[in-house]
């Protein structure tokens, strides 16, 4: 549906031209907007205050830590930080109610149709513990999955998930590696699927959502700003700069 939007958009653009006017609202597009004064200003900033200032507020790692506190969250509020981080948490294995278990039976159903048919129910799980083991063939992946329910005791609970377990043993073995090392056991929620589908959905939202707010918001509060301060348009650069700086400063 938004292909065809974006399709539909284009070949509208493509047959009117003035209609990039108010496309053009929200991003300058106007090429003839000029510096704020004939001194190079900008060029003093970009080769002076812009690298003492990025070393000195360090964005990477404040984008770092700042990530780390959303998915630690998100995983804990989604009960999935068994799964996320490969450790038990007792506490929260129980089940127990966090003001959303109402709305998985509604999204579950959806999300069932939309990616087929699959198990839901809350289990133990032998899981692999690292990103370099050896996997099954992507045959057998598809007929079983990677991921092995088990009971509190550690065992399988069928002949079927019994086979793959050996199998991946006996892959991690014939690598030289050790299915003790290779694998662990995680517990996953009731839903735990449907979980993981709503967590990518509300993660990618709350992605794009903050980098709009970041770009188009402070676009638009320092196009006002520069505006009470010169006569002339400026260029959408120094009404992004300016504001990013006031605000963080």
């Amino acid at each position: 549906m938004l292909g065809l939007a974006l399709s539909a958009f284009c070949r509208d653009i493509a047959a009117s031209p003035s209609q990039l006017v108010s496309a053009n609202a929200l991003i300058d597009a106007d090429m003839r907007s000029g510096p704020m004064s004939s001194v190079p200003f900008d060029v003093l900033f970009l080769h002076l205050v812009l690298p003492a200032s990025v070393d000195s507020l360090q964005p990477r790692h404040r984008l770092k830590n700042a990530w780390s506190v959303y998915w630690r969250t998100a995983a804990s509020a989604f009960h999935l930080t068994s799964l996320m981080y490969g450790r038990r948490q007792p506490a929260k294995e129980d089940g127990g109610s966090s003001g959303t278990e109402g709305i998985w039976p509604i999204l579950d159903k959806p999300f069932q149709l939309l990616f087929g048919q699959y198990k839901n129910t809350q289990t133990d799980a032998r899981v692999p513990g690292a990103d370099q083991i050896v996997l099954l063939s992507p045959a057998e992946r598809r007929k079983g999955g990677v991921f092995v329910p088990v009971d509190p005791q550690g065992a399988t609970r069928t002949p079927e998930d019994k086979l793959r377990l050996l199998k991946q043993d006996r892959a991690a073995r014939e690598a030289g590696r050790d299915p003790k090392t290779d694998y662990t056991v995680i517990w996953l929620p009731r839903y735990w699927r449907t979980k993981i589908h709503a967590f990518i959905v509300v993660t990618l939202t709350t992605v794009s959502i903050t980098l709009a707010l970041g770009c188009f918001v402070p676009l638009v509060v320092g196009r006002a700003a520069m505006a009470m301060l010169f006569t002339e348009s400026t260029h959408d650069g120094y009404n992004l700069v300016r504001l990013l700086f006031s605000q963080v400063l």
